[in-house]
């Protein structure tokens, strides 16, 4: 009886580390190895590959277009958290002036609150 008692308590240690390691080790292998980004850091759904910002060096693609200035607002906290999931975001080349614009590639988009206005139309200023 004392043996079956014994056995029981190594095989439910044995299992209880195994599912810790698995639960653990797992977290550890994401982060390590990464995966790409599949989700929009903002509304969580799938991303758009021709929604983006490039930030800093690195490509945070979203879900549409309205999410790239909710990005903006606080880039380093979105990619902070994408990159403690394991996320590895794809690297670019930084933009000369070291400044992107939140609506990518687009520099005649109309957007307020950001001083430079619709580029070359009405007198704006072209940078």
């Amino acid at each position: 009886m004392r043996r079956d008692k014994t056995t029981r308590f190594y095989l439910t240690g044995i299992l209880s580390l195994a599912i810790i390691l698995t639960v653990y080790g797992g977290g550890v292998l994401a982060k390590e190895g990464g995966q790409p980004q599949k989700l929009c850091p903002i509304m969580g759904g799938e991303i758009d590959k021709s929604a983006y910002v490039d930030y800093e060096g690195t490509r945070v693609y979203v879900c549409c277009p309205g999410c790239k200035a909710t990005f903006m607002e606080k880039p380093d906290k979105y990619i902070e958290d994408m990159e403690s999931k394991g996320i590895v975001l794809e690297k670019v080349a930084q933009a000369k002036t070291g400044k992107e614009h939140p609506h990518g590639d687009d520099p005649g988009a109309q957007h307020s609150g950001t001083g430079h206005g619709n580029h070359g139309m009405n007198g704006g200023s072209m940078h």
